[in-house]
């Protein structure tokens, strides 16, 4: 693990975390609620099937506003498996900066969100 530290930035709280984190863990070790619902008893685990662990993240700034780039960062890049799962119900791939927290590895300063729904994909319903 990296000794350079990222920022996670969520409504719930800020915490810093090494450069190549996984972002459901340190959710998960921080306390902060990353299932919804039943969805914290029914998930995958963290392999990458089930689509529960979805939430929108963003690059910061340098004063912690999120950015919006044309290019996505390295944070963003979704690997081919995550891409397939975020076409499939219920995501249909309408939000492109939304990642599954347990394939996303934590390369740079980031704001976290997390939508209501079982799988977090009512993306006009802030959670946290």
């Amino acid at each position: 693990m990296s000794s350079i530290l990222c920022t996670i930035k969520t409504s719930l709280k800020t915490i810093k975390v090494p450069k190549g984190s996984n972002l459901r863990t340190v959710l998960l070790e921080n306390n902060i609620p990353l299932y919804n619902g039943k969805s914290q008893t029914f998930n995958c685990g963290g392999i990458g099937t089930c689509g529960t662990c979805a939430c929108q993240v963003k690059a910061l700034n340098s004063n912690n506003v999120a950015e919006i780039k044309d290019e996505k960062p390295k944070t963003m890049q979704r690997g081919s498996a995550e891409e397939l799962r975020l076409k499939l119900p219920p995501h249909f791939n309408k939000n492109d900066k939304i990642r599954l927290a347990c394939q996303c590895i934590v390369n740079e300063d980031v704001i976290v969100e997390k939508f209501e729904g079982f799988c977090g994909h009512q993306y006009d319903k802030l959670k946290w």
